[in-house]
């Protein structure tokens, strides 16, 4: 059986692009669990990257870095900045997202597609030839069942972010297959319900969910390559 040898020490360092408080905050606190990586974590609010620090303060280097999706060039500096503070990047979470209605401008649409396509682009070709040339790298974008059915995104406004899902399973299948004998693990997690969403009500049902969700992103990054997979669907 092939084995990475990636995730064996805390040295391993895991960036979340697009850090929030749902599913990105299960990842988080599933791999800080691990003791296995240092985190990145990376959005637009400082406030909130600082309070995700705060909450795992003594239990893993978790260090945070701002940027604006919209703008691409700035995940290629951010990425920079991540490898200058901690070290080369093992594992890279795409989490961002962003959604407009089929009546949104040109510059909603155009800000939409920066966040959900390009600067998801900008960060895998700016960490590909660093993977290619170890042998090893982890890049997992976080899909969504509207992927599967666009139909269900129609009365909550997520057309342009179900078609964004869809396309993050597509890029997903088209680079693990270009890569993944350069020892590049691409995958689309497809997660298949929401965590602190108003939409679900039963408390111990999103809690119940934020450990699957979790647990799934920590396999899927220290995953044997003989188990690598494009699409991981959670579920429930």
């Amino acid at each position: 059986m092939h084995r990475r040898q990636l995730v064996t020490t805390m040295s391993s360092v895991c960036v979340i692009l697009g850090y929030g408080p749902g599913v990105s905050d299960a990842v988080l606190d599933a791999f800080v669990n691990s003791g296995k990586f240092k985190l990145a974590l990376v959005a637009r609010s400082l406030p909130r990257l600082e309070a995700a620090a705060a909450k795992h303060a003594g239990r893993a280097e978790v260090k945070v870095f701002t940027a604006d999706f919209s703008v691409p060039a700035q995940v290629v500096t951010v990425l920079a900045d991540i490898q200058a503070s901690l070290g080369a990047i093992d594992v890279c979470i795409y989490n961002a997202a962003a959604t407009a209605p089929f009546d949104a401008t040109p510059e909603q649409l155009a800000a939409a597609i920066n966040v959900n396509v390009v600067s998801m682009h900008s960060a895998y070709n700016t960490l590909l030839p660093q993977f290619k040339a170890r042998g090893a790298g982890v890049f997992l974008l976080t899909g969504g069942g509207f992927a599967l059915n666009g139909a269900w995104s129609v009365g909550l406004g997520f057309q342009l972010g179900a078609a964004a899902k869809a396309y993050f399973r597509n890029f997903a299948q088209s680079a693990s297959a270009t890569h993944k004998g350069a020892g590049v693990h691409v995958c689309c997690m497809t997660v298949m319900s929401m965590i602190n969403s108003d939409l679900i009500k039963d408390v111990a049902d999103d809690a119940a969910f934020r450990v699957v969700c979790g647990d799934a992103y920590l396999r899927a990054a220290t995953a044997d390559k003989a188990d690598w997979v494009d699409e991981v669907q959670v579920k429930p």
